[in-house]
């Protein structure tokens, strides 16, 4: 679990962060979770970066292209 999401399985990986295939927990959608490693966590303009990300991506509106619902941030406790 990480938060209110069931993560299943990795689907992806690059230099700062992971995705994983998942659903959410009450409603039973699927989702996939970009989650940046830790050591680019406690680092801000890794954090602002990845922020203008989620907010770019938002913006877009395309069949081919994930569509962005939240984004936040989920302590290590609540990851397990």
């Amino acid at each position: 679990m990480l938060g209110p999401f069931e993560v299943t399985e990795l689907i992806g990986e690059g230099g700062m962060g992971k995705v994983w295939k998942g659903h959410h927990h009450l409603n039973g959608k699927p989702v996939a979770l970009k989650v940046l490693l830790g050591r680019f966590t406690s680092q801000r303009k890794y954090l602002e970066g990845f922020h203008r990300e989620v907010r770019a991506t938002a913006r877009l509106d395309h069949p081919g292209i994930v569509q962005v619902f939240d984004y936040g941030v989920v302590s290590s406790a609540a990851a397990q």
